[in-house]
């Protein structure tokens, strides 16, 4: 394992400037929605802190509810072999990189909960209201904090 959280084995993510541009389009979309009043669900994989620094002060002056969506390795592993639809071992890659700063409002652990029950704390999370920033250092942008 390197430094960064990146495994040193045969397969490895970078992000291209192609990529770069997509995220930090994704980033400005999900604002502008959130924005305009729009009730908006993000899917990311944070593989870059960058990625993440972008993200907190773009939504600084939202109400986001930051999800953790985690499980063991293993059932990561079968979980990408059973879809037929993953590049074998990018799984493995991403594992110890995209939860490395940690500090999520919430987190779920799918290995020991259904789909519904994840669904379930995090509708209840959101019902008893936003919570403060959660990753230190991060959202400093945020009026108030």
């Amino acid at each position: 394992m390197r430094p960064d959280g990146r495994r040193e084995g045969p397969f490895t993510i970078e992000t291209g400037p192609l990529g770069e541009r997509l995220i930090g389009g994704m980033h400005r979309t999900a604002a502008a929605l959130a924005g305009a009043g729009l009730d908006v669900i993000v899917d990311h994989v944070l593989l870059e802190d960058r990625w993440l620094d972008d993200m907190a002060r773009r939504w600084a002056d939202l109400s986001v509810l930051y999800v953790g969506v985690r499980c063991p390795l293993d059932v990561v592993l079968e979980r990408e072999r059973a879809r037929r639809d993953r590049t074998i071992g990018q799984a493995e890659a991403q594992f110890a990189v995209i939860h490395r700063r940690g500090g999520y409002d919430l987190e779920v652990d799918t290995s020991r909960l259904a789909p519904e029950e994840a669904a379930a704390r995090i509708v209840d999370a959101l019902e008893r209201g936003m919570p403060r920033p959660p990753f230190p250092g991060v959202r400093s942008a945020r009026p108030g904090d």
